[in-house]
């Protein structure tokens, strides 16, 4: 499930971002961003998570920074359980990264199948 933040700027499902990337669907919102699954038309269709930040956050230069940061040093890491990450995205509402896209459930809904309730 979802939550929404106010500021969240909603990309439709069939839509292009970027001159770019076909967007699928939302894939969930946090405190400061929303991720969507989306296809690279420039890769030929490739499946790539979308992590974007909304433009009135992007105001906050340390913040841009910072994620510049922890995009280039994730790109330092090769293993099989962290996801790759791929490029920054500019555009004037947003600024974020995309990444691989890992198909399967999401860490809430994997904890409440796998935690036993005791009486």
């Amino acid at each position: 499930m979802t939550k929404e933040r106010p500021d969240s700027v909603e990309l439709k499902p069939g839509s292009t971002f970027a001159n770019r990337f076909k967007i699928v669907h939302k894939i969930g919102s946090g405190s400061s961003a929303d991720v969507y699954l989306a296809k690279d038309t420039k890769l030929g269709k490739l499946k790539v998570a979308i992590k974007l930040i909304p433009a009135d956050v992007k105001q906050d230069s340390r913040l841009v920074q910072r994620i510049a940061r922890e995009l280039q040093i994730a790109n330092l890491i090769n293993h099989q359980n962290v996801v790759k990450f791929y490029e920054p995205v500019h555009v004037p509402q947003f600024v974020g990264y995309t990444m691989e896209y890992v198909a399967g459930v999401d860490l809430r809904a994997l904890l409440i199948e796998q935690i036993e309730l005791s009486p």
